[in-house]
């Protein structure tokens, strides 16, 4: 996290909080693993789906989750512990064959249909079983593989998909492949390759060009020895690009979060622009490094650019860390001060928290420390007269 900048986000509160986040693996394991305890305390656990047929093992899919929006202060903190989170089983670990690019289909569609913002997707193909279809360099073109259309199809709908490069890099001088795996090779996906802790490439991280020319990886995060959940309620140090891709679907998600305006390129487009070598990409690293911080940042900023005339108060919610209760606000230009108070069922007031603000998205943290369970009035108001209300229930 400290590597790709990406603490300084969770500090001002942003943790994907209101963002669908979808993903596509192997098993989940039902999400049991403690690391998930806050998805269901919360209600934040939106749906399982098994789109394969059999039953099967594994550990993969609920490590790739918990990178993004595991939460366990002390053991695994993701950037999107916050979020909506949605799961379909695509892929099928007993075999590599077609039918899991039908599953692959099947389960972006439904991620689709529930209303998701961004879809994870550490997996990817080229090689098949004996008998099956394979593709071959020339096929790598954005335009060919079965999960490559779909992947394009969805960003149509406003989904942006983050997809693991493919873990076939270079390990050896006499083993190397130079293509990403389908279907990172999609016109409009964020293919995500990996680096090591000293910062270098991973000797695994599937590298570019595509067959039609495109830079790929668009950008590289850690993907040695990343902590993830595992199996027995434990945790491991893993490695590929599968746990690079769900922590930029976390800083995806705090994008989002500031900045639900955001289109697929717009926030592919913000990534690259904030990465460490934005001003000369490669076919290794792409645009570089992720920054998480500024890529927030600049999100927020073209959020303020084009805030909104009206005063809109989002659900409140309560803080994981701390008793306060969070008021996201977005407020109209010319915005500087943000005023919220509390009130009780019979009106009295028990809370009033003044503040400096600006046009766009703001948090407000109120603190509820001391304050009996139960319904609660809140008015938010701004220094040019804007006027909103609403009711939240306060729990133990």
């Amino acid at each position: 996290m400290s590597r790709i900048n990406a603490r300084s986000p969770l500090a001002r509160g942003l943790n994907g909080r209101g963002v669908d986040v979808g993903f596509l693996d192997a098993n989940y394991a039902g999400l049991r693993h403690p690391v998930f305890s806050h998805l269901r305390a919360n209600d934040r656990l939106g749906g399982l789906r098994n789109m394969t047929t059999g039953r099967q093992g594994g550990t993969h899919g609920a490590g790739v989750v918990s990178v993004a929006a595991g939460y366990e202060p002390g053991s695994l903190v993701g950037p999107a512990y916050g979020a909506n989170i949605w799961g379909a089983t695509t892929e099928f670990t007993q075999y590599e064959r077609n039918v899991e690019e039908d599953n692959f289909v099947a389960g972006l569609e439904w991620l689709t249909r529930r209303g998701v913002d961004v879809v994870n997707a550490s997996i990817g193909y080229t090689r098949f079983d004996d008998g099956q279809r394979s593709y071959g360099p020339d096929d790598l073109d954005g335009d060919t593989a079965l999960t490559t259309r779909a992947v394009d199809q969805a960003a149509r709908r406003g989904v942006t998909v983050v997809v693991s490069a493919g873990n076939s890099g270079c390990d050896a001088p006499d083993n190397c492949w130079f293509y990403v795996n389908t279907p990172a090779d999609a016109d409009s996906a964020i293919a995500v390759g990996a680096v090591a802790p000293d910062s270098s490439v991973a000797s695994f991280s599937a590298r570019g060009p595509t067959a039609d020319g495109r830079r790929k990886p668009d950008v590289v995060v850690q993907g040695e020895k990343v902590p993830a959940a595992w199996k027995n309620d434990q945790y491991a140090r893993v490695s590929g690009t599968s746990f690079a891709s769900p922590q930029v679907t976390g800083i995806v998600a705090q994008m989002l979060q500031v900045n639900p305006a955001l289109g697929p390129i717009d926030v592919r487009r913000l990534l690259r622009q904030t990465a460490s070598q934005a001003h000369a990409p490669d076919t290794t690293r792409g645009w570089g490094i992720v920054d998480a911080e500024a890529a927030v940042r600049y999100a927020e900023w073209q959020a303020r650019r084009t805030a909104s005339p009206a005063l809109h108060v989002s659900a409140p919610y309560t803080a994981l860390d701390a008793p306060s209760l969070i008021v996201p606000v977005s407020a109209p230009p010319h915005t500087t001060r943000l005023r919220v108070t509390l009130h009780t069922a019979l009106g009295h007031r028990v809370r009033r928290v003044e503040r400096a603000g600006h046009p766009g998205p703001n948090r407000l943290p109120v603190d509820v420390n001391g304050l009996p369970p139960g319904l609660y009035r809140y008015v938010v108001t701004t220094d040019r007269g804007h006027h909103a209300t609403g009711r939240v229930t306060l729990s133990k």
